[in-house]
């Protein structure tokens, strides 16, 4: 992995936005190598808008969410999915991001 400089401080996302998460609070840093994507409009986020996604939006809608647990255990207050309970891997092959 890699960073970035942060480009900009909290704001709204619209839909399909592509997002670099800041590395941890209060950093002026992002990864360079992760990033997400807003599936709905007026998400708040740390980051930089990295991109758009413009293809293979229906693709993303379909994808059941993950929550894995990385070690702890599932809770009311921590409703994580253990490996019995995570969706099958996916490999997504044809999204396409235009520059911000």
């Amino acid at each position: 992995g890699y960073d970035l400089p942060r480009e900009n401080e909290s704001t709204e996302a619209e839909q399909w936005t592509v997002i670099a998460p800041v590395i941890r609070a209060e950093s002026d840093r992002v990864h360079g190598s992760l990033f997400g994507i807003a599936l709905g409009d007026g998400l708040k986020f740390e980051g930089s808008v990295i991109g758009q996604v413009v293809k293979g939006q229906e693709i993303l809608e379909s994808l059941t969410e993950r929550v894995p647990c990385f070690g702890s255990r599932p809770s009311e207050s921590n409703p994580c999915q253990t490996n019995d309970e995570l969706p099958d891997a996916l490999t997504i092959k044809d999204v396409a991001v235009q520059p911000a």
